[in-house]
């Protein structure tokens, strides 16, 4: 039986275990829940739980339900940020699940309604509005960026091609930055300004460029052609590293690097804000969401499976309509 203490796997080896799982299906949420569970494991250690030698049949709902206390009084030392709270409670939730369902902690599955209980006061209530980027400071980045001066190194002009590029088609297909990173020169279809990318959960769905957008990949990609570098593997990177340390090959932009990259202009820019990736993709959708009033369409160009993720960009929406409303009709 799961619940023999002998033969039940340790808290470690479970954690490992869980988020081997979920990385085998996506490795960006696999990162998210390591990192999570890593804060997990240091509670348990607060604890004088060793979770390399206490089995996971040994869990007591005790222990778990105090974890929200742990984060805020020790952890965070009440400094701390209710959506990081938030996401920690929801990972070791959805890993108490994975120890239901392997029937490897019966105190837990015994006691489930009251984990679910103590950890829902913890969550924070609602959902926090997405943060968009005005237009000027989108056009003030890339301003930035055409106006630079990398040196006469064809090599240096690719890699601010490649940039203008990539901000451009953030900017406009609204794409997650993992799937604009890792889409291939072979997805795009030059007669419709498209690109074809694959998502969460391995799906893959069309995004398009607009015509300014797509004369700064294909600038881009005319440049670094005229470098001859060697393409290993069967598929071509669309956004690659241009760097010395790249050399002669191909090399696939890293996630890392293309941030560094943003934050660089942004900082060259003068501009205060906070400005990522995934900022450029909310703004997109709450324009299109804006521009169209339609909720599926949205979604779909988003790639949300759900389209109460979408509902995110409706109050942005609501409140922009109420200002003009108000403004044209103060009393």
């Amino acid at each position: 039986m799961a619940d023999d203490r002998a033969e039940s796997p340790t808290l470690q080896e479970t954690v490992d275990a869980f988020v081997a799982e979920v990385q085998a299906r996506h490795a960006r949420t696999g990162a998210t829940y390591g990192y999570a569970l890593n804060n997990w494991l240091r509670y348990l250690k607060d604890a004088r739980i060793d979770p390399r030698k206490t089995p996971a049949s040994g869990l007591t709902a005790g222990v778990v339900v105090r974890y929200p206390s742990w984060l805020a009084s020790d952890h965070f030392k009440n400094r701390a940020n209710p959506y990081t709270v938030g996401t920690y409670i929801a990972v070791v939730t959805a890993w108490l699940r994975y120890l239901q369902r392997e029937q490897l902690a019966p105190d837990i599955a015994s006691n489930m309604e009251r984990i679910r209980h103590a950890y829902k006061d913890a969550r924070p209530r609602g959902r926090r509005l997405p943060r968009t980027l005005r237009d000027d400071v989108i056009d003030k980045i890339l301003k930035t960026i055409r106006t630079a001066h990398p040196g006469k190194s064809p090599r240096l002009q690719a890699a601010r091609l490649r940039d203008i590029a990539l901000v451009e088609a953030l900017r406009s297909t609204g794409a997650r930055i993992s799937e604009i990173l890792g889409a291939d020169v072979e997805a795009l279809d030059v007669r419709d300004k498209t690109l074809r990318v694959t998502g969460k959960g391995s799906k893959e769905r069309i995004v398009m460029f607009d015509s300014t957008a797509w004369r700064a990949l294909k600038a881009y990609l005319d440049a670094r052609q005229a470098l001859r570098l060697t393409v290993r593997g069967k598929s071509t990177p669309l956004f690659a590293q241009h760097g010395r340390r790249a050399g002669r090959i191909l090399r696939r932009l890293s996630s890392h690097g293309a941030r560094k990259m943003l934050w660089g202009y942004v900082k060259a820019a003068g501009i205060r804000e906070k400005v990522t990736p995934h900022r450029l993709r909310h703004t997109y959708g709450f324009k299109i969401l804006e521009a169209t009033g339609d909720l599926a369409a949205t979604q779909d160009l988003l790639g949300h499976a759900s389209p109460t993720t979408t509902r995110i960009y409706a109050p942005l929406v609501s409140s922009r309509l109420r200002a003009a409303h108000k403004k044209a009709f103060p009393r």
